[in-house]
């Protein structure tokens, strides 16, 4: 009982360090686009690039966190 909790706690753990990650990864992006720096600087429609970006980004978050999932319940049945 005592180490799944420890497992647990070290998957919440785990989690959060990849929400904040996404989370300034994606502050990182509109900072670039807001200002117009490369990637942006040279894009015709820099919009459409930002959302390709962000898209990929979210998408990336969404595998890894799909991914912790199946290891925590594979963990869970051992």
């Amino acid at each position: 009982v005592i180490s799944q909790s420890i497992s647990s706690i070290k998957k919440f753990h785990e989690n959060y360090i990849q929400y904040r990650t996404t989370c300034e990864v994606l502050k990182h992006e509109k900072y670039l686009y807001l200002y117009n720096v490369e990637p942006y600087d040279n894009e015709k429609e820099p919009i459409k690039l930002l959302v390709s970006r962000v898209e990929s980004i979210i998408s990336n978050e969404n595998i890894n966190w799909q991914t912790m999932r199946q290891d925590i319940k594979e963990e869970e049945r051992c």
